[in-house]
């Protein structure tokens, strides 16, 4: 580490985004860390003291791993959050109000685009109907940066779609993250963190009941507890390290983009940070904007900026297709396409978490509410699912009304298919329809 400083400060691009092959790149893109199985145990043991104990058990987990001193609630309420809201600084409250709005609304247009639906069917009519869960816990970390902006992107989706009850869990007392609360509108503030907290969200610890989804991203305690307990509750996904995949082409300013490099870079050492070009002249004037711009950093981030990038990776490929085929291979949280026709080549795409098109959006602007969330598939599972959305709160509910007799409700055919398995109740029962 102490040598890949020295190497930025002196100006050299170093081993920061190492040229790698097709597959290297691929490679180090879903390396992983170690400690799994203890992690694993740790976890599953706070679960099931949470489980068993409850209130009881999240303080002591509290007191061992957040700090909480027993002196106050581990709770707030709402009228608790507002009175933090009101002694914020006006810029501050003002800037969090604008950006609750941008985000509001996005989720807004959201879930206008969900309709209800009713078709005809033989005999009589179905449809479904869309509908928010009773209960959503929203994870919000509080380590190495309290993030207010994820306050807002899991509480206000849940507010949009008509969640009846939010609980949001952060570990800390940042008054900008519970001001952040109030605007969103969550019920109640849960003050500790960890897989405890997601313990509690899940079966419950006092007057908390247990919550129907649980959303938010974390760290590796955070996300191994979701997937511990995604069997009995259901969550938004399972959170990586941040990643970034950047392709730009000879019109990208060099300066931006390695700015946007090292915007995604600055989240986490481990975070997963690429660079794809058309020519070696780019991908060079790129990696030497890096090492240049990091030694504007605190010594604190820039090792932290030093370690992703050196994990990161680059390659260059004048052929588009191949240039595509890397994208769709990583399937990245943050595509950002710092190229000359961004929609063109988006449109030939079919897997990431977020795209970026042009050089004038930034993924940093995606991170503090320019509207779509934030929270964002990684680990390549951009393949399956798409961001925190309205979507992760919402059930979607069909029914069905038989209007004529039996006969016409196709209850024959129905019945010959329950033979057809075998079922001989599921026989009875339309036969029962047929003969009256």
């Amino acid at each position: 580490m102490k040598e890949r400083i020295r190497d930025a400060a002196s100006g050299g691009a170093g081993d920061l985004l190492p040229a790698v092959s097709r597959e290297g790149m691929a490679t180090r893109w879903t390396r992983e860390g170690g400690g799994d199985e203890e992690l694993r145990a740790k976890v599953s043991t706070i679960l099931n003291r949470v489980q068993e104990n409850g209130l009881p058990a999240l303080e002591e987990l509290a007191a061992e791993f957040d700090g909480w001193d027993g002196k106050r609630s581990l709770f707030l309420t709402r009228a608790d959050c507002d009175a933090v809201l009101d002694e914020l600084d006006p810029e501050t409250r003002e800037l969090l109000t604008r950006t609750a709005e941008r985000i509001r609304t996005f989720c807004e247009k959201q879930r206008s685009c969900l309709r209800d639906l009713e078709t005809p069917i033989p005999g009589g009519r179905a449809g479904h109907v869309w509908k928010p869960v009773e209960r959503a816990g929203c994870y919000v970390p509080g380590g190495r940066y309290p993030l207010a902006s994820s306050m807002l992107m899991t509480v206000i989706p849940a507010r949009v779609a008509g969640v009846r009850e939010i609980v949001a869990a952060t570990p800390g007392d940042s008054p900008v993250v519970l001001a952040a609360a109030a605007i969103a509108g969550a019920d109640l503030v849960l003050r500790a963190g960890g897989a405890q907290a997601v313990a509690a969200l899940a079966f419950g610890a006092g007057t908390l009941a247990p919550c129907d989804v649980i959303t938010g991203p974390g760290n590796g305690w955070v996300t191994e507890a979701k997937r511990q307990i995604a069997g009995t509750t259901r969550i938004d996904g399972l959170a990586g390290p941040s990643e970034l995949l950047l392709v730009a082409d000879e019109t990208a300013n060099p300066e931006w983009a390695a700015a946007d490099l090292l915007a995604q870079a600055e989240h986490d050492p481990e975070a997963r940070i690429a660079l794809v070009t058309a020519t070696l002249e780019t991908r060079d004037r790129v990696t030497a904007a890096v090492a240049r711009q990091l030694r504007s950093f605190p010594e604190e981030i820039r090792r932290i900026m030093i370690a992703a990038l050196a994990g990161g990776s680059s390659f260059v490929t004048a052929d588009e297709s191949e240039r595509i085929a890397i994208c769709d291979e990583l399937a990245a949280e943050h595509l950002q396409l710092s190229i000359a026709a961004p929609e063109s080549f988006l449109g030939k795409l079919a897997h990431y978490g977020t795209a970026f098109l042009g050089e004038d959006a930034p993924t940093a602007l995606g991170d503090y509410g320019a509207g779509p969330n934030h929270t964002l598939p990684t680990g390549r599972a951009a393949r399956k699912k798409g961001g925190l959305s309205v979507l992760d709160y919402l059930r979607c509910v069909t029914w069905m009304r038989i209007e004529t007799d039996g006969e016409g409700g196709d209850c024959r055919s129905a019945e010959s298919f329950a033979k057809l398995e075998g079922l001989a109740g599921h026989a009875r029962s339309l036969a029962l329809r047929l003969d009256a």
